[in-house]
């Protein structure tokens, strides 16, 4: 009996401490940051915006993702080593990086463990946004914040590279320009297809099936000048391998070149009801055809219904001016209704023939006196009609 009310006590007492009131006000909760998740249909690419003001345009939600070295080139500016610049004194600046994995760390708990050891020279969190350690060496890269423009140019996200290859490998891709016009399309460069021989753009004309027959990295660079405007503004080093038995053997990138700065806009317009902003599969380009003919046929209706009811109101507007013009021939005579349409003003006129000719004036300056109204009306600093009591009697032009 003794045992079973001391457990009672117990209990009753850790039951009693969780209850814990306050007079003041209640400690606010931190809110909580919610981190979109990365969408491996584009490759390196700021998520934006974020809840949290303090995130937006950040690249947090790809921390944990493998990424691959393309190039190395302009590394030893672009990414550069935290441990050798601090601690490292072989000052080797360029280090064999190409064809290395790393993994895309949290740059703030980096800098944070390096602060923790040189406490003289503290790095800032805003000297870089994003940081990379080598899976071979254990080093850790980063890119600064303002050379972090050509990123794509540079690495692939291997999750980026295995969703392409999952999603088109071995199939058949039907090449369309999307709803944006021609022109736009033909102006970004890196959208196009190329060949794989010459590696210069090619016309592909619109309805073109091509098999894709493999998913891979272009690790090349532009050796000439006729080579080398393959690679303006390159932004992914993803490409898609495309086969047609008439043309032969192309390749395109695989992300639209300008998704990776607008990334939540563009993955709506160019991704979800277009691959890679560049072609359907055939039966969604099947269907694309059948709801494109019935859309222009409705066009077509609504256009010709628009211009009949254009057409009917321009024949009644028409029809009263003829209206209104016989009922001032009627009233006045067809000769000065005549000379009114020619813009000519005559003495003893009044002041409706005046503003069929004229117009209504700029303004009006009235006159009362015992002989009557006298009226100016100003119609530029040059020309002015005069009335008495209603009757044009002086013209100056």
């Amino acid at each position: 009996m003794k045992t079973r009310l001391v457990i009672l006590f117990v209990f009753a007492t850790l039951a009693s401490h969780a209850q814990i009131t306050t007079l003041g006000e209640p400690a606010k909760e931190e809110p909580k940051i919610i981190i979109p998740q990365y969408d491996s249909l584009t490759n390196i690419n700021r998520c934006h915006p974020y809840p949290d003001e303090k995130y937006k345009y950040s690249y947090k939600h790809l921390i944990g993702q493998k990424v691959y070295v393309v190039h190395n080139q302009d590394f030893s500016e672009q990414l550069r080593s935290l441990l050798w610049h601090k601690f490292d004194d072989s000052k080797n600046w360029n280090w064999p990086l190409d064809g290395h994995n790393m993994i895309i760390i949290d740059p703030q708990v980096f800098i944070d463990s390096v602060n923790k050891i040189d406490k003289y020279h503290l790095w800032p969190l805003n000297a870089f946004d994003i940081a990379f350690k080598d899976d071979l060496s254990g080093r850790v890269f980063f890119y600064e914040k303002e050379r972090c423009r050509n990123i794509n140019k540079y690495l692939v996200v291997v999750g980026h590279f295995e969703k392409m290859k999952h999603l088109y490998e071995g199939k058949e891709l039907v090449f369309v320009v999307d709803d944006r016009n021609d022109s736009d399309y033909t102006s970004n460069i890196g959208n196009g297809i190329y060949s794989l021989i010459t590696r210069t753009r090619v016309n592909i004309k619109k309805g073109t099936v091509f098999t894709c027959t493999d998913v891979s990295i272009d690790n090349r660079n532009g050796d000439d000048w006729k080579t080398r405007e393959a690679y303006q503004g390159i932004k992914d080093r993803v490409v898609l391998l495309l086969h047609n038995d008439e043309l032969g053997d192309f390749y395109c990138y695989a992300t639209s070149q300008d998704m990776t700065d607008n990334f939540d806009k563009k993955i709506q317009a160019r991704c979800k009801n277009y691959i890679l902003g560049k072609f359907l599969f055939p039966e969604n380009y099947a269907k694309k055809q059948k709801n494109d003919a019935i859309a222009a046929k409705k066009k077509k209706e609504a256009d010709q219904a628009k211009a009949e009811e254009e057409q009917a109101k321009a024949k009644e507007r028409q029809e009263k001016e003829q209206q209104r013009i016989q009922a001032l021939v009627d009233k006045y005579g067809q000769s000065n209704v005549n000379l009114a349409r020619q813009r000519k003003v005559k003495i003893g006129w009044n002041k409706e023939l005046c503003k069929e000719a004229w117009g209504e004036p700029r303004s009006v300056n009235k006159t009362t006196t015992a002989y009557g109204v006298h009226e100016q009306w100003v119609y530029s600093t040059s020309r002015y009609l005069y009335f008495d009591d209603g009757v044009l009697t002086a013209i100056q032009e």
